[in-house]
């Protein structure tokens, strides 16, 4: 059985600005040109399944895989 709770629109902003256990995180078209340093997505988002980056500035692709290593 799942549990289902309703939020008002402020709680519900700030679920959805919580993104530390966020599965799913579209960044499409943000203009990104860097991943930075080692473990910093791990940091910021370390429940993170999929991480869409398409259509941003990232020179290589080997930037985002030197990153989730």
């Amino acid at each position: 059985m799942k549990k289902i709770e309703i939020l008002g629109v402020e709680q519900s902003y700030e679920w959805r600005a919580d993104v530390s256990n966020a599965r799913d995180i579209a960044l499409e078209e943000m203009k990104i040109s860097s991943l930075g340093d080692a473990n910093t997505l791990k940091q910021l988002i370390p429940g993170a399944f999929n991480l869409y980056l398409d259509r941003n500035l990232l020179y290589s692709w080997d930037q985002y895989f030197e990153i989730i290593r």
